[in-house]
C-alpha cells in the first residue's frame, strides 16, 4: 500500500487577548465583505479591476485599518500566521504577511 506523504503545519500564533481578536475578527469581516461585492461584480460581467475601483472606499478603509492594526500592535509586524476563535466559537486563520501585502497594492482608478 502506497500513502502520500502529508505535511501537517501547526504554524502559526495563538492570539487571544480581546482587544487584538477584535482588530483580527475586525479586519476579517472587511476581507469577507470586500471580496463578496466584488466577486458579486465580476460576476455580473464587469472587468475586475472596474470591481475594484467600485470598491474603492471600502478597500481604501481597509488598507488604514491594516495600517493601524500594525501602529497599535507593533508585536504582530513580524508574525506572518495568527489564529484566534471568533464571539461565535470559529477558529480562524490569517495570514498577516498576505494582508500586509494586499493592503499596500495600490488602485488603479479614475
Amino acid at each position: 500500500m502506497l500513502l502520500a506523504g502529508v505535511a501537517w503545519s501547526d504554524e502559526g500564533i495563538d492570539i487571544t487577548e480581546p482587544p487584538k481578536v477584535a482588530a483580527l475578527s475586525d479586519l476579517q469581516e472587511r476581507i469577507d465583505s470586500i471580496s463578496a461585492a466584488v466577486t458579486d461584480c465580476t460576476s455580473s460581467g464587469k472587468d475586475h479591476g472596474d470591481c475594484l475601483c467600485e470598491n474603492e472606499e471600502p478597500i481604501l478603509d481597509f488598507n488604514r485599518a491594516v495600517e493601524e492594526l500594525f501602529e497599535t500592535y507593533s508585536d504582530l509586524k513580524t508574525a506572518d500566521i495568527v489564529r484566534f476563535r471568533t464571539s461565535d466559537g470559529m477558529v480562524v486563520s490569517q495570514s498577516l504577511s498576505g494582508i500586509k501585502n494586499q493592503a499596500q497594492m495600490k488602485l488603479n482608478c479614475n
